[in-house]
């Protein structure tokens, strides 16, 4: 549901649905190739069908500073204490919540869950498009 302007208000409707995920013991250059056909943001790391972290480009671009980078794992860099917002929250609320905890990290982002389940990701990327399309379109009216 959108409101009367136009432009989105839950973080469902702006969300990538589905997420890609690998395993803590997956290696970092392996990773790579797969942010970089797929422009990814993050990947999330899972264990026995639970989410336990997640694995950004953030995170790929410092293990380059590890002089053994290449034998670096996913276990080694990945974050345990990721975002999780649900699919209904709104909008504003995610961003806010965004930039009070991840103001650490270039690329603000989120794990969208609907329950219990992985649904999807939130990133300020999204929301900067959106808003640039709305723009364009309002002004252009």
């Amino acid at each position: 549901m959108t409101d009367t302007a136009g432009f989105p208000d839950l973080v469902r409707e702006l969300m990538t649905v589905g997420v890609f995920t690998c395993t803590a013991d997956s290696l970092i250059i392996d990773l790579v190739p797969y942010f970089l056909d797929k422009n990814l943001e993050e990947a999330v790391v899972m264990e026995d069908g639970c989410a336990i972290g997640v694995i950004g480009q953030d995170e790929l671009v410092r293990a380059i500073e590890n002089p053994e980078w290449r034998s670096l794992k996913v276990a080694d860099l990945m974050r345990e204490d990721y975002l999780r917002i649900p699919a209904d929250s709104s909008l504003k609320n995610a961003v806010k919540i965004m930039q009070e905890k991840n103001n650490n990290l270039s690329i603000p982002a989120a794990i969208v869950i609907a329950g219990v389940v992985i649904a999807g990701g939130i990133y300020f990327v999204h929301i900067s498009r959106s808003l640039s399309c709305f723009l364009s379109m309002t002004l252009s009216a």
